[in-house]
Formats: structure tokens, C-alpha cells, sequence
């Protein structure tokens, strides 16, 4: 890149999304570094042809301009902007090579593990689900041992916030929510006292308050995609003419009515025919499929071969386009 000419002003744009927990990630490190910059707001549905131009790969945000010139992967940038403004205050990665391994080692465990994990509970449903909130109760306990490491240290990245904080981020805002959204609780006082206290440092760093969505726009995001599984079943009984009565359910404070018709995995959606509980979103398409075969329409084919096709992308939705919603 070329030498800049003396008070000339950098060119630096952030593609983004005000939802995405990875280019708030791009947000925190730009202006805990103080670099001016220009946001960009991208509408993922209907990708613009400056975010294909520029990420053409993944075609992702977050996605960082510097004069012209394009840095993807939310690590990726951080690492850039560090290196990139390594006289600004503060340091996100440390100058010795040996921490510097283990600060990458556990930012990488963040997007590789413990990121992954709390998605799959929040997203899926059943054992899948069950197996999200172990993976993520493993992974925390890893990252609560790790932090009690550090003693005396305010962050994971020592007095300062580091790169490793900044990946974690989303535990000040998301974790509650999906908490509350769930009715599960992924963090307490008696196993983790120190993310907990870091939780909260974290949440008073003006550079992390303020950068926020609102509250109540995150709730209403995250509330629908958790919604959209109860949805698909109001969406079939309708189809198929089948006058239901809908029970409202507060997962924060299970009603005996769940607990007694889905003890296994105490989740909605239920459907109670006739006193009998269905339970998982899509068994329950095919079982009001199959109960009411007579009414119109069919919502799976009659052939095996037609079926067999018709499950494998509603389970791809599950498991793919939704994951993809999540980040979005």
C-alpha cells in the first residue's frame, strides 16, 4: 500500500449487519482503537453487489474497507486492525509470540466451539438440542477455568480488553436472552463466578454498551426465530382447515402442562389430539399429514422416493438455512 501523504485521512468502511455478533466484533475493535470509520449496512435477504464485489467467497459480513482494499472473517480483522494501528491503544493481541498463540488458540475456540454449541441449543430441537446445551455447558466450564487463570486480570486479555473479549462478546447480551427465551440458565454464581464478574466488566465498557442494538429489536429477532418452529405447526392445522385452541407457554416458567406432555425435552411446540402429545415441529407436520389425510393439501408426496426428497430438505432447512439465519 502506498505511503500516505501527512494528514491525509484513512479510508476505512465496515460492511455489516446491526444484528451480527460477528461484525459487532469489527465495531468494538475499531472504536476501542478510536479509528474513525464508515458504516455500511447490509441487508442479507438481498445481498448488495458492494459486499459480493468484496467478499466474494463467503459473501458475509463483517467485511472491513481500507482505502479501497477488502480484510473478511471478523478474527481476521481484528488481527488487521491491530497490526494495522498498533499505536493506538489498547493492545488486542499481546507482543510476546507465546501468548500471542494462546490468545489465537482461544479466540479460535470461540468461533470453533463454543459458538457453534449455544447455536444448536437455541436453534434445534430434541437431542440435538440436548446436546447443544451439554457441549455448551463443557465449553463454558473450559472457559471458566481458563479465565480463573488469570487471577488478578480484569479480561482475558489482561488489564485490557483483548481479542479473545471481543470474540466472547456475545455473552454480555445474547447469553440472557437466550436464557430467558429457552427457560435455561447457561450461567450461575456457583459455577461461574468469574465469567460472570467478567460478564459484567464486559457490559460496562462504554465502547460495548453503547455499540448494542436495542433490546427490544433483539428480542423480537430472536423470539421469531425460536417461534418458527410453533409456527410451522399453526401454518399446517390451517392448511389442512383443523380448528385448534393454542395454548401460550413461558419457557422462563414451564407450566405443568408442558412438563407433563413433553417431560423428555420440556419444549414447544406440543400438539395434544385427544389427549395424546406429539412433540418436534416436523414429526408433528407428518403426524397431522397422516391424522388428517383427507383434507387438502397433501403436505408430502405419496410416493417414497418423493417423500424421502421432501424430508432431506426440511432437514436441511433445520440444519443449514437456519444456522446461516442465526447469523445473519
Amino acid at each position: 500500500m502506498a505511503a500516505r501523504e501527512p494528514g491525509e485521512e484513512e479510508e476505512v468502511k465496515l460492511i455489516k449487519t446491526w444484528s451480527s455478533p460477528y461484525a459487532l466484533r469489527a465495531v468494538w475493535a475499531l472504536k476501542l482503537k478510536g479509528i474513525p470509520y464508515e458504516s455500511i449496512d447490509e441487508d442479507l435477504t438481498h445481498k448488495s453487489d458492494i459486499l459480493l464485489h468484496h467478499n466474494p467467497v463467503h459473501k458475509k459480513v463483517p467485511v472491513l474497507l481500507h482505502h479501497g482494499r477488502s480484510i473478511c472473517e471478523s478474527l481476521v480483522i481484528i488481527e488487521y486492525i491491530e497490526e494495522t494501528w498498533s499505536h493506538n491503544p489498547p493492545r488486542l493481541l499481546p507482543e510476546d509470540p507465546l501468548q500471542r498463540a494462546e490468545t489465537r488458540f482461544w479466540a479460535k475456540f470461540v468461533d470453533d466451539k463454543a459458538l457453534p454449541s449455544i447455536w444448536q441449543a437455541f436453534s434445534k430441537e430434541g437431542k440435538e438440542q440436548e446436546q447443544g446445551l451439554s457441549e455448551t455447558a463443557e465449553h463454558f466450564r473450559l472457559l471458566e477455568a481458563e479465565l480463573k487463570k488469570k487471577k488478578k486480570r480484569l479480561f482475558f486479555g489482561g488489564e485490557e480488553i483483548g481479542i479473545v473479549d471481543i470474540a466472547l462478546g456475545w455473552v454480555v447480551n445474547l447469553v440472557p436472552l437466550f436464557e430467558r427465551i429457552l427457560g435455561v440458565k447457561f450461567l450461575d454464581e456457583e459455577r461461574h463466578p468469574a465469567l460472570l464478574e467478567w460478564r459484567q466488566r464486559m457490559s460496562d465498557v462504554d465502547v460495548v454498551k453503547e455499540s448494542w442494538p436495542p433490546r427490544d429489536k433483539l428480542v423480537a429477532k430472536w423470539t421469531a426465530i425460536r417461534e418458527r418452529c410453533g409456527l410451522r405447526v399453526i401454518w399446517a392445522l390451517k392448511l389442512k382447515g383443523i380448528p385448534y385452541d393454542s395454548i401460550d407457554e413461558d419457557l422462563a416458567n414451564k407450566s405443568d402442562l408442558l412438563l407433563q406432555y413433553n417431560p423428555v425435552h420440556k419444549k414447544v411446540p406440543v400438539l395434544i389430539h385427544n389427549g395424546k402429545p406429539v412433540c418436534e415441529s416436523l414429526v408433528i407436520l407428518e403426524y397431522i399429514d397422516e391424522a388428517w389425510s383427507q383434507n387438502p393439501p397433501r403436505l408430502l408426496p405419496r410416493d417414497p422416493v418423493q417423500r424421502a426428497s421432501a424430508r432431506f430438505w426440511a432437514k436441511f432447512a433445520d440444519e443449514k438455512v437456519r444456522y446461516l439465519v442465526l447469523l445473519t
